[in-house]
């Protein structure tokens, strides 16, 4: 018999995890574990999040009052500037849990190399990133990833850098 997968998505993509890699995520967290009816992922404004489509309705057609996240997110993220990706657990007594996570792979590497923005267009190299630039993006999402091969996040990060025209400098 297959083990039941919990589908994590957003906008199009999704993840799939299993029963035991999302109580590996709540035990992170010191998470008391529950049923989990649903787990969703988003991209929200820090500190200045709203109850707005896709949110709000996503959270109410499970019963949840979306204006009591959007006022402990705010709060968590008050002092950030940017998306913050987060984590809502449903659980089914109706009530909730969400862990923030790091900002996305591609803001990331442009933060840590300092760029503004990468290359689309073509495949031009634009940048060639040290190997402990790549590190420190590597430990960085590893965080987000905890189930995750080594491997399978290293090339989640270097086939981002690639698309934006940075290369590992080896």
């Amino acid at each position: 018999m297959p083990k039941p997968r919990f589908e994590l998505g957003t906008r199009g993509s999704s993840v799939l995890y299993s029963t035991i890699e999302l109580f590996w995520l709540y035990h992170q967290n010191d998470i008391c574990m529950k049923e989990i009816i649903k787990v969703l992922k988003f991209q929200l404004q820090a500190g200045k999040s709203t109850a707005a489509p896709p949110l709000g309705p996503l959270l109410t057609l499970h019963n949840i009052n979306p204006n009591i996240f959007v006022k402990e997110f705010n709060e968590k993220t008050k002092k950030e500037k940017g998306l913050r990706s987060v984590l809502i657990f449903i659980f089914s007594d109706k009530t909730i849990k969400f862990k923030l996570l790091s900002t996305t792979i591609s803001k990331l590497i442009l933060q840590k190399i300092n760029l503004e923005k990468g290359y689309s267009k073509n495949k031009d190299i634009i940048y060639k990133m040290s190997y402990e630039e790549f590190l420190n993006i590597f430990n960085e999402k590893k965080q987000d990833f905890p189930n995750f091969k080594d491997e399978s996040i290293k090339s989640m990060i270097l086939g981002t850098a690639r698309n934006m025209g940075i290369v590992l400098h080896t």
